[in-house]
């Protein structure tokens, strides 16, 4: 399975950036981009595995999608 390149770009640039500002200190703002890196991951494989994604922010509502389509992962996605 192939993932949309642009989608898993995106993800590793904030998780860069996240590292980065692990370093200086701004917690806050690290916590924000890894919730937007695992939101572009999930909406990545999404699209891989059916072609469309959930327009939502919510994580646990696109774990949730991803298993109705059949991806089992288990455990390693929280659900509910």
């Amino acid at each position: 399975m192939e993932l949309p390149r642009e989608w898993i770009e995106r993800a590793g640039f904030l998780m860069r950036q996240a590292r980065r500002n692990i370093e200086e200190g701004a917690y806050w703002f690290v916590c924000f981009e890894v919730h937007q890196a695992v939101e572009f991951y999930l909406k990545a494989l999404s699209i891989s595995l059916v072609g469309i994604h959930p327009y939502t922010h919510d994580l646990v509502e696109l774990s949730e999608f991803l298993r109705e389509a059949g991806l089992c992962a288990g455990g390693a996605l929280p659900v509910g």
